[in-house]
């Protein structure tokens, strides 16, 4: 019987990565982590009627033509911020 293991194919450590790094004595580089635009606002889900949604898409349209490409979270947040600001609301 033969003791040896018989190596056929890539096996798991090719295809998994398994491999462990060569020399450990070496310091490993530090990755800046970027943090993403999103990253301090929370999802959420709300109702819209479909004339408000028509509005909406016409302001994300026009944001466009002028050269701020803007999405519909930050449209929303800039007329709520505004609503806020009309009626006096502060955070």
């Amino acid at each position: 019987m033969a003791t040896e293991k018989k190596k056929t194919g890539l096996g798991a450590d090719a295809i998994f990565g398994n491999k462990k790094p060569e020399s450990p004595t070496q310091p490993q580089p530090e990755l800046a982590v970027a943090k993403s635009p999103s990253a301090d606002k929370i999802r959420t889900t709300v109702m819209l009627a479909p004339d408000i949604i028509v509005l909406l898409n016409r302001l994300k349209e026009q944001s466009i033509l002028a050269g701020n490409r803007q999405t519909q979270g930050e449209i929303i947040e800039e007329a709520i911020r505004a609503l806020s600001s009309y009626k006096s609301i502060k955070v």
